[in-house]
């Protein structure tokens, strides 16, 4: 794992996956981990973040603007439902709900003439 201050740590076993290692990338760091070539951009992203969706949502604006991923989201009111689609509409995505309060947001192409 890499933390804020530059070096790395495994983490296994609290996150309940039996010894595996596994990476944990924060959002905030998505960006300049790709930058400097030590993560991909990522083509999907699953957010679950029991009412903080609204921060999740602006902390990631740029990723979403910039590196167009798809983007699974699960809601936990109708007004956070009608908060996120709005976001999510206005960073260019076309939203879809699958179930009662999980969102599917894929990028829109660009129009037509646009250098995006």
């Amino acid at each position: 794992m890499r933390r804020r201050g530059g070096h790395h740590r495994p983490l296994t076993e609290s996150l309940g996956i039996g010894g595996r290692i596994v990476a944990i990338v924060f959002l905030a760091d998505a960006p300049s981990l790709h930058a400097a070539g030590e993560v991909p951009a990522p083509d999907v992203i699953k957010i679950d973040v029991e009412g903080a969706e609204r921060l999740v949502l602006a902390g990631a604006a740029r990723l979403l603007r910039e590196r167009r991923p798809v983007v699974i989201l699960s809601v936990h009111s109708d007004d956070l439902d009608r908060d996120c689609r709005a976001t999510l509409s206005g960073l260019g995505y076309s939203v879809t709900g699958i179930d009662r309060y999980v969102l599917v947001a894929v990028p829109e192409p660009p129009a037509a003439g646009s250098t995006a």
